[in-house]
């Protein structure tokens, strides 16, 4: 099962430990829901591209939620334009999405 994850990184003191922490949570998360599932997770953190806001949103729809089985949205994913961006298209697309957070 390929797992796209969308979360809101816009003022996060380190986005690839918020990113890891995401991910942890996601693969424990589906892990539990899926049990005879092997979780594939879509890495969309892309560090070395070189691009605007709108160019890393196309790239996470191209190279991610084209090809999820399943959407994951993450903490307050709906304070972010590309989050939302996202959920609006994975609903439009009749994917599946699954809600959590890494706050306790």
């Amino acid at each position: 099962m390929k797992v796209f994850i969308s979360n809101g990184l816009r003022d996060k003191e380190n986005p690839k430990e918020y990113v890891e922490r995401c991910r942890k949570v996601v693969e424990e998360e589906m892990a539990k829901l899926f049990p005879d599932e092997t979780i594939e997770r879509i890495d969309t953190y892309f560090e070395d591209f070189n691009g605007n806001r709108l160019q890393f949103l196309g790239k996470s729809i191209m190279e991610g939620l084209a090809v999820c089985d399943v959407a994951v949205f993450m903490d307050d994913w709906q304070w972010f334009e590309g989050c939302r961006s996202e959920h609006f298209i994975a609903t439009q697309y009749g994917i599946p999405c699954y809600y959590f957070s890494t706050k306790n």
